[in-house]
């Protein structure tokens, strides 16, 4: 391998990780407004069930909106994993925030 192709792969490595970070976040933000709207929901029905209304319904998605979206994030974290590997390898600094393990939660 030249030292061009090193340096070309060394570059690909971090964009693969920004990218695959960027697609991880948004998998997560879909799950998380589902958290927030359900445990706003949930919080309701177990002090004062004369707080539930209609729109309260929102929150909830679909069964088959659920299993594309856990589908998807699981896809994601598994592509971010390894692009974190990779560019580990190419000595690329990965900050502890960005663990996926951290990214995640």
């Amino acid at each position: 391998m030249t030292e061009q192709e090193k340096n070309l792969a060394r570059l690909a490595a971090w964009d693969k990780y920004q990218t695959t970070r960027t697609e991880l976040l948004a998998c997560k933000s879909r799950l998380t407004s589902w958290r927030d709207g359900l445990s706003a929901l949930a919080q309701k029905m177990l002090c004062n069930l004369i707080e539930v209304a209609e729109m309260d319904a929102s929150a909830i998605p679909t069964p088959t909106e659920f299993t594309v979206a856990v589908r998807e994030f699981k896809m994601a974290e598994a592509k971010y994993t390894d692009a974190v590997q990779e560019a580990r390898r190419w000595k690329w600094p990965i900050v502890k925030e960005d663990e996926p393990e951290r990214l995640c939660r």
